[in-house]
């Protein structure tokens, strides 16, 4: 990935952020959630940490929770489809399962702007 992929993906991840977060009182109203949303809920109510990831599926970041004992936790849609359109992963019904494998991609968004220091 190149430097300008990784800037413009940032971007687009502070702009979601944005929309995120003037919609996120809609999630009381509903049992659906998002990664983003469901992760920090988390953090809130139980602690541990959030590890981001270049997703896959969409031109954004992927973060997971990481409870106390280290396991990482996420928030997903079972077999979801490649290149979703963001506006689809904003409130969508998903699973919670444990966390697989690590981004192979490199940057985590968390340790690019400190937060992972935050959390640890």
């Amino acid at each position: 990935m190149t430097y300008m992929e990784k800037y413009v993906r940032i971007v687009f991840t502070v702009i979601l952020f944005s929309i995120f977060f003037w919609i996120w009182p809609l999630r009381l109203f509903t049992n659906k959630n998002n990664c983003y949303f469901w992760t920090l809920e988390r953090l809130i109510i139980e602690g541990g940490k959030a590890k981001w990831y270049n997703s896959k599926r969409h031109f954004g970041y992927h973060v997971i929770w990481i409870d106390k004992e280290g396991n990482g936790w996420e928030y997903t849609i079972s077999n979801m489809p490649r290149r979703m359109h963001f506006l689809q992963m904003i409130f969508y019904n998903g699973t919670i399962r444990k966390f697989k494998h690590e981004n192979k991609s490199g940057l985590l968004f968390g340790s690019f702007i400190g937060l992972n220091r935050i959390y640890k």
